[in-house]
């Protein structure tokens, strides 16, 4: 990299790191104004909002409002530099826009691998603390996001799917059940709707299909 794709780079990492802040810092603002209530009369403190929600609610934020963050910072920085007359010198010293592009696209690339990076590796850890604190302290949210799309891992190789679940009448609907074989798929269950008999503590299934795989052997 040369010095005109430093310049750049680093300039769109600054605007897109204030860009960051400032929407994070208004989603914050915005949903404490909402869940204060909840919040207060739940009994939680101050520390427990910020280090057990707000802090685990930030990665998934930076996901959310990346994408716009750096559009913004895109159009801000091309905007300064056309004002300065920054593009009119580097085209008189024969720089091609095209080739003005290839810091732009690296930067795009780096926070695309980092947006990967979060959504992989960071982002179900702290989604899962969030959530158990959602359910402990702000129970509406809690019941929202235990009625549709449940995901589940019943066991080391079955993975589980229901679309919505009423808890009023223990009936899911949409059910799709994965079931693993090491690295191949070995069965999976659809049905339309699974119900839960508290007689027989057990599921029972409406209109079930069973596909079983078999591996081919050459």
């Amino acid at each position: 990299m040369n010095k005109l794709d430093r310049y750049v780079f680093f300039r769109l990492l600054t605007i897109t790191f204030f860009m960051l802040a400032v929407l994070i810092c208004i989603f914050i603002l915005i949903d404490f104004s909402e869940n204060s209530d909840d919040f207060a009369d739940k009994g939680a403190t101050l520390a427990e909002i910020w280090k057990q929600y707000y802090l685990n609610y930030i990665p998934e934020m930076t996901r959310l409002v990346s994408p716009v963050a750096v559009f913004v910072a895109c159009l801000f920085l091309t905007g300064q530099m056309t004002e300065r007359l920054e593009l009119i010198a580097l085209k008189s010293s024969g720089v091609s826009l095209y080739r003005l592009l290839l810091p732009y696209l690296i930067f795009g690339v780096c926070v695309a691998g980092l947006v990967s990076y979060l959504d992989g590796y960071v982002i179900p850890g702290a989604n899962a603390d969030r959530i158990e604190f959602e359910q402990e302290y702000m129970s509406r949210t809690g019941d929202r996001i235990d009625r549709g799309g449940i995901y589940r891992q019943d066991s080391e190789n079955v993975i589980m799917n229901i679309n919505f679940f009423d808890p009023n009448t223990n009936v899911g609907y949409r059910l799709n059940l994965v079931e693993f074989d090491g690295d191949r798929i070995s069965k999976t269950v659809t049905a339309n709707r699974i119900m839960w008999v508290d007689s027989t503590s057990s599921w029972i299934t409406d209109r079930a299909q069973e596909r079983i795989f078999h591996e081919r052997f050459r």
